[in-house]
């Protein structure tokens, strides 16, 4: 899917390439770099749960069914592209979507809400996260 095909599923009238590019300090790769990380299955599901709340690298690899050292390489790759952000809390890191001021973020955001229903990874994703955050359940009590 092109830049253009996925602005227009996000509800953008056109594409602000010049806006897009100015979030990288290498523009000739900074749009390639951003969708080339964000459209690889595993990332678009880690993306998809990171765009709901907050996670750390534990929760996520329960969720996805992935061994954690593979869930922190992807979690790497979207660091290093802009896509997701860290912060400490005591010995966890967790992750988050990077904030949606940037054009290329905002475009992901919307992109990712609009086609959560139609992926059956991201609902099957996001019913275990709901029972892993549930109430009853004594892990995040």
């Amino acid at each position: 899917m092109t830049v253009m095909a996925i602005t227009a599923v996000a509800g953008a009238e056109r594409p602000d390439f010049y806006a897009c590019m100015r979030i990288c300090e290498n523009k000739s790769t900074c749009i390639c770099d951003f969708f080339r990380e964000a459209v690889e299955p595993t990332r678009m599901r880690i993306l998809n749960l990171l765009r709901q709340q907050a996670l750390c690298v534990a929760e996520l690899q329960e969720v996805l069914g992935l061994p954690e050292p593979l869930v922190s390489r992807h979690l790497a790759r979207l660091r290093n592209a802009h896509l997701v952000e860290v912060e400490r809390d005591g010995k966890r890191r967790i992750y988050r979507l990077v904030e949606p001021d940037a054009p290329l973020a905002i475009v992901l955001r919307r992109f990712l809400a609009d086609v959560a229903g139609s992926v059956p990874d991201f609902n099957r994703d996001s019913a275990h996260l709901a029972h892993l955050f549930a109430p009853n359940n004594s892990r995040h009590s």
